[in-house]
C-alpha cells in the first residue's frame, strides 16, 4: 500500500517502495546507455563526482 503521507509508512513499506524504484532504474538503464544522449553524460558526471568525493574523503 502506498501512502500519501510517508511519515505513517512502516519501514518495510518504505523498503519495498525503494526496492521498486531501484528496479525501475535498472530497467531504464539500457535505454539510457543505448540512447547515447545527454542522459549518459549526466550519469557519468554524477558517478565521477561521487568517486572524486569518496577518493578525497579517504585520502
Amino acid at each position: 500500500m502506498l501512502h500519501q503521507d510517508w511519515s505513517v509508512a512502516t519501514a518495510l513499506e518504505r523498503l519495498q517502495h525503494t526496492w521498486r524504484e531501484f528496479i525501475a532504474v535498472l530497467r531504464s538503464l539500457p535505454f539510457v546507455l543505448f540512447e547515447l544522449s545527454g542522459a549518459l553524460f549526466y550519469l557519468l558526471l554524477i558517478a565521477i563526482t561521487f568517486a572524486g568525493v569518496v577518493y578525497r574523503y579517504r585520502h
